[in-house]
């Protein structure tokens, strides 16, 4: 089981990564698998992150294995919020 993670470091670290993803965002299995976390704790704290204000959600296209192109939430970091 992996150490527990003080909020400000989960904060600090998510946003540290979402940086590169630029306006297109980030799945949630692609910041979980960046931090090395479960899917369900990237999930509480991007729910954490969404009610602070620092991130906002959209939607991307994303082709899945069946050869589908589904849309898919993304995550991304909101400019000028502290």
């Amino acid at each position: 089981m992996a150490k527990p993670i003080a909020q400000d470091l989960w904060r600090t670290e998510i946003e540290r990564i979402m940086q590169g993803a630029g306006d297109e965002g980030l799945t949630l299995r692609e910041i979980a698998a960046a931090i090395g976390r479960s899917t369900r704790a990237t999930r509480e704290r991007l729910q954490a992150l969404g009610s602070a204000g620092r991130i906002a959600a959209g939607r991307r296209r994303v082709v899945g294995l069946d050869g589908v192109t589904r849309p898919v939430p993304v995550y991304r970091i909101v400019s000028g919020k502290a």
